[in-house]
């Protein structure tokens, strides 16, 4: 048992500062693993590094209430947990943190945000995070879901996201009830939905099974508080494919396509009265 200004150091090099620590060594029939428990909010740095046991960049920092840890790898925190990394910072009242998996898990109120020039955001009940090579690629939020950045408000169950270089590359909400993405032109709703975003800049969107997209009319040329809409078993959404060189700018909808009992209402301009707009109602197998 140690008390006061207590610093230890892992055989990895990470190190455990707080005011109060205990440490059990491996007993042969009683633990197999030596174990440490640090109370009173300490502090675990945890040193990351590749196959050549290398240090790769800064470490990972978790602050706690309460530390539990295992061998060296294997940590479980509670009471106002705080996990910065290079590339993420994340939220929590408690939290399992496997080093030699590259596997993390929060849980009670996660929050986690990414860091870099175009951040998301993303909460859930539970949420999971994968790394490889000590870069996180994929993570997970359960019940409740919701996942923002400067584009898209993705809402559903679950939401699985893909990250490659701290930016989203791909995005999947499913589960019990309906998944919604919502953007500042057009709401869409289905069963799940599959938004593809290479370098976090949308370029097509998929809505499966009961898909629903409603957008605002052209304002220049309607007034109406009715949105245009589009049915049908599966919506697909593709945006402009070109590259911007300019990661703020928003890609436009190149085209909208239903397929499966498909029906569509769009207003159109009325010359006469422009508070009376016309309507287009369409019904097909499929519509573009």
């Amino acid at each position: 048992l140690a008390e006061g200004n207590v610093v230890a150091v892992t055989s990895d090099s990470s190190t455990m500062t707080g005011p109060r620590a205990e440490y059990f060594r491996a007993v042969r029939g009683v633990r197999l693993r030596p174990r440490m428990v640090a109370t009173m909010r300490p502090t675990l740095k945890l040193i990351e590094a590749d196959s050549l046991g290398r240090r790769r960049g800064e470490p990972v920092v978790l602050v706690a209430d309460n530390i539990n840890g295992e061998a060296d790898s294997l940590f479980i925190a509670w009471g106002k947990v705080t996990i910065d990394r290079t590339d993420m910072l994340a939220r929590g009242d408690s939290a399992n943190l496997d080093n030699a998996r590259q596997y993390s898990r929060l849980m009670k109120q996660p929050y986690l945000e990414s860091k870099g020039k175009d951040a998301f955001t993303l909460r859930g009940l539970v949420i999971d995070m994968f790394a490889r090579n000590k870069a996180v690629e994929r993570v997970v939020a359960m019940d409740s879901a919701i996942a923002v950045n400067k584009e898209l408000t993705l809402a559903s169950d679950t939401i699985d996201l893909r990250v490659k270089e701290n930016k989203l590359q791909r995005a999947y909400a499913f589960g019990p009830g309906a998944a919604s993405a919502i953007s500042k032109e057009r709401t869409i709703l289905a069963d799940s939905i599959d938004v593809r975003m290479p370098n976090q800049q949308i370029r097509e969107m998929y809505a499966v099974r009961g898909a629903y997209a409603e957008s605002d009319p052209d304002s220049a040329k309607i007034v109406s508080r009715e949105r245009d809409w589009l049915r049908g078993d599966t919506i697909v959404a593709r945006f402009d494919s070109t590259v911007a060189t300019d990661t703020t700018t928003r890609p436009k909808i190149r085209d909208l396509l239903a397929s499966g009992r498909a029906s569509s209402f769009y207003q159109v301009p009325n010359s006469k009265d422009v508070k009376k707009p016309g309507i287009n109602y369409v019904r097909g197998r499929q519509i573009m």
